[in-house]
């Protein structure tokens, strides 16, 4: 009885340590800034969604009425799109259910045509500019539009 449980034992650490697996998640920080346009914003219940370049990690941030945002972004390189309330907990990339209520441009609620690309540094980034007015490409994933 004794070695099979030390055999139990030594199987599971050897199954916590995965099979050489490199895999570290994306840590989350503290972001904040405006969505910023010439036109004046006061659509409400929306929040900005920040996925990682790889997909594997996501964060989000309040939108208020003014356009300011306040929340957590994964660290490193970041698409940041704008996401419904009622869509809070959808798949990243999902896209916005009730964008066509909006009058913001459709490209700004799906990750794939979203023209934002943002990096965070590990201690968090302030002031981020997400405008309104950002360049959208007519073919494959924008490459600028947000500071």
């Amino acid at each position: 009885m004794h070695k099979s449980c030390s055999f139990l034992l030594l199987a599971l650490v050897v199954a916590s340590q995965g099979c050489g697996s490199d895999f570290k998640p994306v840590p989350l920080v503290a972001v904040s800034g405006k969505l910023s346009s010439a036109k004046p914003f006061n659509d409400k219940g929306f929040g900005v969604m920040f996925v990682d370049a790889k997909g594997s990690a996501s964060g989000t941030a309040k939108l208020e009425s003014d356009g300011t945002f306040k929340g957590e972004a994964p660290v490193g390189e970041s698409v940041a799109y704008l996401y419904g309330a009622s869509q809070e907990g959808a798949a990243p990339g999902a896209g916005h259910a009730d964008a066509s209520s909006s009058k913001i441009k459709k490209a700004f609620w799906n990750a794939e045509t979203s023209p934002w690309k943002v990096t965070i540094p590990a201690e968090g980034k302030t002031g981020i500019d997400l405008s309104l007015d950002a360049a959208i490409a007519t073919s494959g994933p924008a490459a600028h539009g947000a500071k």
